[in-house]
């Protein structure tokens, strides 16, 4: 028989056990669910691969909404919205990117996916474990100076998972279960149409006004360390760089030198700060001399200069490599990738550049073979018929026999024909990476139970991403530079005289070089840009 004093002591009993449960629980870290699209605007494919970030939920409306900011990708790599979380990514490579892969990154095509059952369509994603110069990061872009927040569903369900080390051992059974830490994979955009001086990441709770910093131990921080490391902490010259193969030296496995510099550029960021009181927040401080000396301060991306581009693979959707750069007065070459030394004469012979008018990228219906992209690769053999030619201005590929057709759906093509095959050429457009700035940190998510509007039903919070663009140091610089004044002729057109072999002076050198590929032809490559970002 059930009495009421049993009655009682059962549920005391049981009311003491989901507390516990519920305790235990709570002392676990908090996994990245998603992020939350509250504050982003609507994707728009007519007006451009971009939603626009607001300082307020605007599932309601934008009205009333202020906007800083948004984040934008390449069609050719990424898909809406540009930005995704992953958590316990398996290790893939020897050595992995990561011990325990949680990131939050861009989410890539099919077309950049391994393919592993020969379709030609992409469906392996390693996600945060993909290798070097995959087009991980996902693309914020700053278009005023003002905060730019992101914000972040977190639960209290770090999930178990085996640890592996970086050669592919197993080293525990378990993760540890008090804190996450996210490796952000990103970049920060100068859209802003002037000069920036910089840059302040900062970390807390709420959007826009009602914004609350993070404080010291409460669950929630930034890490110099990827989770289950002990050493390779970042540096003060690590977390904001410039791309790779603008400025980098010495050359290494992943690098060639730089084009302009045998250096990294970037910004320097005082790491001794980020503990303590200082452990949610960092703000850059000097650019190196290597940028501002050419440069000046960090270059909107309407005022970068133009560029010729090898595509090396000709495949639109990877990494071109920079070839030379017009100064505002003739194209010049950028530093020998293999010894970092700029060439006597820099300057591009206009037979040279004409060769390079007239070589696109291309598709030809032949064996099949692919374009060497390393010196142990077989020398692709040339012959067959030319069955498409990729238009930089529409982004789509040009038929021979008449028509479109878009590089995803070429690469389907390709991938599933024994005898189409892509070939390397040129293309010119603005050296876009000169005002992008890649963001190296990560994120520590603790216990978050005391964190604002945690729900205990739920054991959900959120908490917010800031990065807040600075304006330049010096306004006097906010004028337009002479290649933007005095921009490049549209063809190139040989002097009478000129005694020039003819012969294409850069080979491929498969320069490693995080510059999209030019998707527009200098001049329609502006004029594209300014139409994309008025119709916002």
């Amino acid at each position: 028989m059930v009495t009421k004093n049993s009655r009682t002591l059962i549920a005391s009993a049981v009311s003491l056990a989901l507390s516990s449960m519920m305790l235990a629980t709570s002392l676990n870290a908090g996994e990245i669910q998603v992020i939350d699209l509250k504050n982003f605007g609507t994707y728009d494919p007519g007006l451009g691969e971009f939603v626009t970030i607001y300082d307020r939920d605007v599932t309601g409306g934008t009205a009333g909404a202020i906007t800083y900011g948004e984040i934008g990708w390449d069609i050719l790599k990424a898909e809406a919205p540009g930005i995704i979380v992953y958590n316990n990514t398996p290790i893939y490579g020897n050595p992995a990117q990561q011990i325990i892969a949680d990131c939050v990154m861009a989410p890539r095509i099919p077309a950049l996916l391994v393919d592993t059952d020969g379709d030609g369509i992409g469906d392996l994603d390693k996600q945060c474990n993909d290798t070097f110069q995959t087009h991980k990061r996902y693309k914020m872009s700053a278009n005023a100076i003002g905060p730019i927040d992101m914000v972040f569903t977190v639960k209290n369900v770090d999930a178990v998972a085996t640890i592996f080390d970086k050669n592919g051992n197993v080293v525990a059974t378990d993760q540890d279960i008090a804190r996450n830490i996210y490796r952000m994979i990103g970049k920060l955009n100068n859209h802003t149409g002037a000069r920036m001086g910089g840059f302040e990441v900062k970390l807390g709770f709420g959007l826009g006004a009602g914004f609350v910093a993070s404080q010291a131990t409460d669950g929630l921080k930034i890490s110099l360390l990827e989770e289950g490391a002990i050493d390779g902490a970042l540096t003060d010259n690590d977390m904001a760089e410039f791309p790779g193969g603008l400025f980098y030296g010495p050359a290494d496995d992943k690098h060639d030198y730089g084009f302009f510099s045998d250096e990294r550029a970037g910004f320097t960021v005082n790491t001794a700060l980020i503990t303590g009181a200082g452990e949610d927040s960092f703000t850059s401080t000097a650019i190196t001399t290597n940028y501002s000396t050419p440069f000046g301060e960090w270059l909107p991306i309407n005022w970068v200069p133009p560029g010729w581009f090898y595509d090396f693979d000709g495949n639109p959707a990877t990494d071109a490599s920079l070839q030379a750069w017009w100064n505002g007065t003739k194209w010049l070459y950028g530093n020998d990738p293999a010894t970092g030394l700029l060439p006597a004469d820099p300057t591009v012979p206009a037979a040279t550049l004409v060769n390079w008018e007239s070589t696109l990228p291309t598709v030809w219906n032949d064996d099949g073979d692919a374009p060497p992209v390393a010196d142990t690769d077989p020398v692709q053999t040339l012959g067959g018929t030319l069955y498409a030619t990729w238009n930089p201005v529409t982004e789509l590929y040009d038929l021979a026999a008449g028509g479109t057709m878009t590089n995803a759906d070429m690469t389907i093509a390709i991938g599933t024909s024994a005898t189409l095959e892509r070939r390397p050429g040129y293309v010119r457009g603005p050296i876009e990476d000169l005002a992008n700035l890649n963001l190296n940190y990560f994120i520590e998510v603790g216990e978050i139970s005391s964190w604002p509007g945690y729900d205990a039903v739920s054991q959900t919070a959120t908490f917010t991403l800031r990065i807040t663009p600075l304006a330049a140091l010096d306004d006097t610089q906010n004028v337009e530079p002479v290649w933007i004044t005095n921009p490049p002729p549209a063809t190139t057109t040989l002097p009478t005289d000129n005694d020039d072999d003819g012969g294409c002076t850069i080979g491929n050198n498969n320069r490693f070089d995080p510059v999209f590929p030019a998707l527009v032809a200098m001049g329609l490559g502006y004029f594209g840009w300014r139409r994309f970002k008025a119709s916002k």
